[in-house]
């Protein structure tokens, strides 16, 4: 589900602030990561902490690593 971040305001140094400025987007990335989130939290604690602490951390890679696992 790339593609869909825009950038809002201006740059700070390497910092960037995204949105998602479609809303119907926006429900259907929050209701497949809560849904990867319901299904995976009773099977594996661990790596929804470690897919938090990812998020938390900005690794994006991580993150991809995590999600895919979780699939």
């Amino acid at each position: 589900m790339t593609g869909y971040l825009t950038q809002r305001g201006e740059a700070d140094g390497n910092l960037y602030q995204l949105v998602i400025p479609n809303r119907e987007v926006r429900n259907i990335m929050t209701d497949r990561v809560m849904s990867l989130f319901k299904e995976n939290v009773g099977k594996d604690g661990e790596m929804v902490n470690s897919f938090c602490n990812a998020l938390l951390a900005g690794d994006t890679d991580k993150v991809e690593e995590l999600k895919y696992e979780m699939n």
